[in-house]
């Protein structure tokens, strides 16, 4: 919990359940939505659009916070590789560094 916590201090348009998918991608990089949806016990659609806030597609009237890459899955089209962008790895890094500290 006070990886979520710390996740939203330093990324203050960051909601719970997006910190949540990110802490996710972070420990399985490559996961798919499905995984995340499966894992957090949400929705499918709900999953999808703080996906696409995290990744740099954004949703009408929000802007994207650029954390998370998607790729197509080279053996099944229909899915998408999600994985840390630098900014998402650094953002991660200096959380669990200063967790780490007692900070």
């Amino acid at each position: 919990m006070k990886a979520l916590t710390r996740l939203r201090e330093q990324h203050e348009n960051m909601t719970v359940l997006q910190a949540m998918c990110l802490l996710f991608i972070a420990e399985n990089p490559g996961a798919t939505a499905h995984q995340i949806f499966e894992a957090l016990g949400t929705s499918d659609s709900v999953v999808s659009r703080n996906l696409a806030l995290l990744c740099d597609v954004g949703v009408r009237n929000s802007s994207s916070l650029g954390l998370v890459e998607m790729k197509i899955n080279p053996a099944d089209r229909r899915e998408k590789l999600l994985t840390l962008t630098s900014a998402g790895r650094k953002l991660m890094n200096q959380g669990l560094t200063e967790l780490a500290r007692g900070e």
